[in-house]
This record gives C-alpha cells, sequence and structure tokens, in this order.
C-alpha cells in the first residue's frame, strides 16, 4: 500500500494553510484565518488540474491574472475553475474568522474517476474537450456534512491521509450527482444543512 503523507503546514502570521498530497494528481488545501485581519494564502498550481473551492466559512476572494479577475467566494458556497490554456496560481484572500477547503484534482486523475459518468458531466463530452470552465454551486446538505468530516477529524496523521482519499472520492461524487432529493432541503451550514443551486458559466481567465 503506498502512503502518501502532509506536504507542509505553513504559517502566515495566524493564519494557517495546511497541504496535504491525498493520491497522485489529487491535492487537498485547509485555509484558516483566525486573525482580527484579512490574510493572503498563494500556492502554484498547473493547467491541468481543476480548483474546486469550498468557503466553510466566512467569505473570501481569489484572485487570477494580478488582480485583473476576483471571484467571491462566501459561507455554504463553492467555486469550481479550470483552464487548460493558461495556469490558474492559487491567490486566496481570507476573511477574518473564515475558513476554505480546497481540492486540486489533475484532469488525468479526474478522468480515471469519473469516465463513465462522461455523459453527465458537462465539461468532460467530447464537445467541450479543452474548454475553460467556472461553476458556482451552493453547499448542499451531503456535502457539508462530508467537508465538515474533512474539516475537524483528528486523528494519526498517515490514517487521516487515507481518511481523506475516501472523503474526497465522496465528496466527487456527491458534487456531480445528479440526485436532487438529496439536497432539496434549503437549510443553513451551520447545521450541515443547505439548499443547492448551480450554474455554469465560461471562464473569462
Amino acid at each position: 500500500i503506498k502512503i502518501f503523507f502532509k506536504m507542509n503546514l505553513k504559517n502566515i502570521a495566524k493564519g494557517t494553510r495546511e497541504s496535504f498530497k491525498v493520491d497522485e494528481g489529487l491535492i487537498l488545501l485547509k485555509h484558516t484565518n483566525e486573525t482580527e485581519h484579512e490574510e493572503n494564502f498563494n500556492y502554484n498550481i498547473g493547467k491541468d488540474y481543476i480548483q474546486f473551492h469550498f468557503c466553510l466559512k466566512g467569505f473570501s476572494n481569489f484572485l487570477f491574472n494580478e488582480g485583473s479577475y476576483v471571484f467571491n467566494v462566501e459561507n455554504e458556497n463553492s467555486i469550481l475553475l479550470y483552464n487548460p490554456h493558461k495556469e490558474l496560481p492559487i491567490n486566496l484572500v481570507l476573511n477574518s474568522e473564515s475558513q476554505v477547503l480546497s481540492i486540486l484534482i489533475s484532469i488525468k486523475k479526474f478522468h480515471s474517476l469519473f469516465s463513465s459518468e462522461a455523459d453527465q458531466i458537462s465539461f468532460l463530452n467530447n464537445e467541450n474537450a479543452g474548454n475553460k470552465l467556472y461553476k458556482e454551486k451552493k453547499i448542499g446538505p451531503m456535502i457539508a456534512i462530508v467537508l465538515n468530516q474533512m474539516y475537524q477529524q483528528s486523528m494519526d496523521l498517515t490514517m487521516y491521509t487515507l481518511y481523506l482519499r475516501g472523503k474526497v472520492f465522496e465528496l466527487m461524487s456527491l458534487y456531480f450527482s445528479k440526485d436532487k432529493e438529496m439536497d432539496i432541503e434549503p437549510v443553513s451550514y451551520t447545521h450541515l444543512r443547505a439548499h443547492e443551486t448551480e450554474a455554469d458559466l465560461v471562464c473569462r481567465l
């Protein structure tokens, strides 16, 4: 069994970023700002990676093209970003008392997980191959539970990495699920309940 260990824990003032290599082509980042001021987090990632950013608490801004484009992600919301033509290094400005969990997955890894479901996932279709993607999504109740478990769980590092691997796969299956009954009741993330809406837009990065 191949075991992957935590990559690093970076302190930026009192803001922290934990990074984990969960699997080959699969990285998880946990950003936390417990200060009274905004904190900035940067992370370089290749253009062959799909980015999923989930705001669990507070408010966040993602800056691209030296601040020319800013994506606001507030509590109980998420964004998906993918641009196969240009690298999108993460430049995150996190408000006070805020938390963001990010999943970075290579397109190769993503195809290996969802190749049989390509018809259900729009940007895996042949018609959309090579297209940019920006997708906003409300955090639904089932996804909220998984995110909370990933963020709060505490265990031995080796076991935690294995735990995260299973949770990331569970999260991806829920994120792209077409079963609307799972996210039908509008409620708050604080109580692990939220309603789901989604919109697919072309990213102009």
